[in-house]
């Protein structure tokens, strides 16, 4: 069986609801974002994201392309620094893929 691969791999890395201070915010621009990468000419892509909050954005976004990775650790409430470590963790699933 042949693997296919698309042309390109979108890889987000996504803040959680929890840590949020405008989750609808973070939402919108999401969409924004998915919908300019559907808008483009290429139509061989896969968009990834990694976010705490995977199984309630599947619900919001089911395009076929777009695949919600479930990160199964939870953001300490501190600081900058604790929010880049997330990032990072959330980027390493990523590489995973």
């Amino acid at each position: 069986m042949e693997i296919m691969i698309p042309d390109f791999i979108f890889a987000i890395s996504l803040k959680n609801k929890k840590h949020s201070e405008d989750w609808e915010l973070v939402c919108n621009n999401l969409m924004r974002t998915l919908m300019s990468i559907k808008a483009s000419v290429k139509q061989d892509y896969r968009v990834i994201v990694a976010t705490n909050d995977a199984d309630e954005l599947a619900k919001l976004f089911t395009d076929n392309q777009i695949t919600f990775l479930k990160a199964d650790f939870d953001r300490p409430n501190t600081g900058r620094r604790e929010a880049a470590l997330d990032k990072e963790k959330k980027e390493g699933l990523l590489v995973l893929i």
